[in-house]
């Protein structure tokens, strides 16, 4: 009975591997390999912007920057992958995202057209690159704001703000081949984003490298974003696109996934247990060294983070590169000033503000996501530019680096009965029975074992005082006859 209980036991992992690599892994027509192509979780993306109430004040150096948070405004997710081929342990694809207004899951009384205002990013980018440059350079530039009326603050709406708009400063800088493209966006919407081909691990060979980008872009192992990132690891593509992990996860297990908005791979910390629908979860943050300046975590440092705590340096992400930082939203697990930066900053929430994935461990499925980032814009006092001398901002006289937030936004996922259902369809339940049933049965044969060699035991422990007693009843009786019928002497 031990014996087969041993058996049992060593036969648990490549009978659950059996299982859920049949059910999980992605060949042509499996659940999977579909759900790539329509997946089933639906996403949005939900912005939270930081309306500039007195932008002509701020603008004029007069106060202070005055920010009111106006959000949600939300937009349904359609992301489609084009399968170009699938072989061995490599699918290959391209991808679309496009986003779509969803005004049942955006905030009361908002609309996509409300107005916004908030920093000028081009011209603080442009007052940033030519601020050393010769005197003629930096008059010509000044010579641009004024004929086109170029002011630090920019009014639009939501759904531009957000996605693209254009302005006369924007359009003159392309013009001028200062600037790549006649419109900014902060996000893309529409565009085949992935243009070149990308490609992730299928899983036949080994299970659980399922998921992991093989390459990503058309940039196979590296990318070429972070200066000197090849040699320092910054620019390594590694984990899967966050949608879904390596299946068979063990409590303590930690993640990784690469987010292509900012071209960096993110390890994933286990939090601990969750629930949603009865489904039970694992719960993942990004580990808390992310978030630290390359002055407190050197490591940070081929990223470029020489920036307060509580900063990311996104720069070289944005073509061209622009002075750009994000963080979680209030400057969560950031240094207090960095809430200084305008009125109406509000303290941080960790509820409503850290980043959190739930994955369903055995399939690695990704139940319930909650990725944030907000966008921040450094802006450096300038010598010679007025529209960032004169501005007002904390400590900002003093020559300190103002990082004024312009929103922030949340790709978020909650699980339905729907893609509970599909998970059901997987053989979820089946799985976690032989995942959760063989120890029990282990434990029980083990038990039944014990019992068994107890009552064995108490058995031969039984007999050999029963024998004891009656070799001792023998022997007792010997010696009453011995001394009634006592020998006879002749």
């Amino acid at each position: 009975m031990v014996g087969f209980a041993l058996l049992l036991r060593f036969a648990e992992n490549p009978l659950v591997e059996s299982q859920v690599k049949q059910r999980m892994e992605i060949h042509n027509g499996s659940a999977l390999y579909n759900q790539l192509q329509n997946p089933g979780l639906p996403l949005w993306k939900s912005f939270y912007f930081y309306n500039l109430t007195n932008y002509q004040e701020w603008a004029d150096g007069k106060s202070l920057p005055k920010i009111e948070e106006k959000g949600p405004y939300s937009y349904k997710e359609n992301r489609t992958k084009y399968i170009q081929s699938i072989e061995g342990d490599t699918l290959v694809y391209n991808q679309t995202k496009y986003f779509h207004w969803d005004q049942s899951a955006s905030g009361e009384n908002l609309t996509a057209d409300d107005i916004i205002c908030t920093i000028n990013i081009p011209m603080v980018a442009a007052i940033s690159e030519k601020e050393d440059a010769n005197f003629f350079i930096r008059e010509g530039l000044k010579a641009i704001f004024k004929a086109e009326k170029a002011h630090m603050y920019i009014c639009h709406t939501a759904t531009d703000l957000a996605w693209h708009y254009t302005d006369p400063l924007v359009k003159m800088l392309h013009k001028l081949g200062q600037y790549p493209r006649d419109y900014v966006n902060i996000q893309v919407n529409g565009s085949l984003n992935d243009s070149l081909h990308s490609a992730i691990n299928t899983g036949a060979s080994y299970i659980k490298k399922l998921g992991e980008f093989i390459a990503w872009d058309g940039h196979t192992t590296f990318l070429d974003t972070w200066p000197n990132g090849t040699a320092t690891g910054a620019n390594r593509i590694r984990g899967t696109e966050g949608l879904f992990f390596r299946p068979l996860l063990k409590e303590g297990d930690n993640l990784t996934a690469f987010i292509d908005d900012v071209q960096r791979s993110f390890d994933l910390q286990y939090m601990g247990k969750v629930k949603h629908l009865d489904t039970e979860a694992f719960r993942y943050q990004v580990v808390n060294t992310t978030f630290k300046s390359a002055q407190t975590v050197s490591e940070n440092s081929k990223w470029g983070s020489w920036c307060p705590d509580g900063l990311i340096f996104l720069g070289p992400t944005q073509y061209p590169e622009i002075p750009v930082f994000g963080s979680k939203p209030h400057y969560l697990d950031g240094v207090p000033e960095l809430r200084n930066c305008c009125i109406g900053m509000t303290e941080p929430n960790r509820t409503l503000h850290d980043i959190t994935i739930d994955v369903e461990p055995t399939t690695g499925a990704n139940i319930q996501v909650k990725q944030i980032l907000q966008i921040n814009v450094q802006v450096n006092k300038s010598k010679h530019f007025d529209q960032t001398g004169k501005l007002m901002g904390y400590n900002f006289d003093s020559g300190n680096t103002l990082y004024f937030p312009v929103l922030w936004l949340s790709e978020h996922a909650e699980l339905t009965p729907k893609f509970q259902q599909y998970l059901d369809d997987q053989g979820l339940s089946e799985v976690e029975l032989v995942r959760k049933g063989v120890p029990i049965i282990f434990w029980v044969l083990i038990g039944l074992a014990v019992v068994c060699a107890m009552i064995s035991v108490a058995s031969c422990v039984g007999y050999t005082v029963r024998a004891r007693r009656r070799m001792a009843r023998e022997s007792n009786d010997g010696e009453r006859r011995a001394l009634l019928n006592p020998p006879r002497l002749n």
